[in-house]
């Protein structure tokens, strides 16, 4: 275990609001350090405790961490001197990896919110690839009234979950609400249990999705390309679906690109607090 300077606990000063925020979190908590959240912000965290055995303080006597950014639009997000698109922890990868099998049943999957610009989107590619076959009009209407309700806390998250030609669609709530926010095993399972995840693009161009597809080894089929995506393998929605081809060769590639990319060492996180921690005494 790599030596700590005094304190050897601190406090995250940032709001857990966002996956951004989460990813965030649960990397700091793989430090040596002891890690304190707020109380309020302890339940969102609650899933990822379950599933990781993550290890917390809760309202405890720590320094606050300084000099975390996270900017969404990029995507960046910084600690101190490192700065990756997103800091995602080592443990959600090897989770991923370990859940891999030989049989991938889904061909293609789309899991999350239908907005008005993704149901065009949704809607064109399965008038190119399964003709015919739309989106119920009422599935938006639905689903907005949910998230509507949610955001003033009078419901639950939900989920549908259909099948149309060789898609397998979710529509969804549960990325919007914690704790499911925060890790949402039966929407990783789909990933890891298809060739290809759809990633219409979202607030911005680039999507969690992208990289969500990445750790679980379906290749992405993305809306539009952008820098955050530069080295992976990944196909476009405008390309014909039935000659787009999975291989475990290129599932590989992006998963490794993805974790260097994404995640920092324990050393490299050890020495980043270090530093911080010695700045802000």
């Amino acid at each position: 275990m790599t030596s700590l300077p005094t304190p050897s606990q601190f406090t995250i000063g940032f709001q857990i609001t966002s996956i951004q925020a989460v990813r965030l979190a649960h990397a700091l908590m793989e430090s040596d350090y002891e890690v304190s959240v707020s109380a309020s912000e302890a339940g969102k965290l609650v899933h990822l405790r379950d599933t990781f055995g993550l290890s917390y303080a809760i309202d405890g006597q720590g320094p606050t961490l300084p000099a975390t950014t996270m900017d969404h639009s990029l995507p960046e997000t910084g600690l101190g001197s490192l700065r990756r698109p997103l800091i995602y922890p080592r443990a959600i990868f090897d989770h991923c990896a370990n859940s891999w099998g030989h049989t991938r049943l889904n061909r293609f999957f789309f899991g999350g919110l239908l907005t008005s610009r993704r149901r065009r989107t949704m809607d064109e590619w399965l008038g190119r690839n399964a003709p015919g076959a739309k989106l119920p009009s009422t599935w938006l209407r639905q689903i907005q009234r949910r998230v509507d309700r949610s955001l003033r806390g009078l419901a639950r998250p939900k989920i549908r979950r259909t099948k149309i030609g060789d898609l397998i669609f979710w529509e969804s709530n549960r990325g919007r609400v914690f704790p499911g926010k925060a890790w949402d095993s039966a929407y990783m399972q789909e990933l890891v249990d298809s060739q290809f995840a759809l990633c219409p693009s979202g607030d911005y161009v680039w999507t969690y999705r992208f990289f969500e597809a990445a750790m679980c080894g379906a290749i992405p089929v993305v809306e539009e390309s952008c820098p955050a995506y530069q080295g992976f393998i990944f196909y476009h929605m405008t390309d014909n679906a039935t000659e787009l081809r999975w291989s475990e060769r290129s599932a590989e590639h992006n998963y490794s690109l993805a974790r260097a990319r994404l995640t920092i060492d324990r050393n490299s996180l050890n020495a980043e607090i270090a530093s911080l921690l010695e700045y802000r005494s």
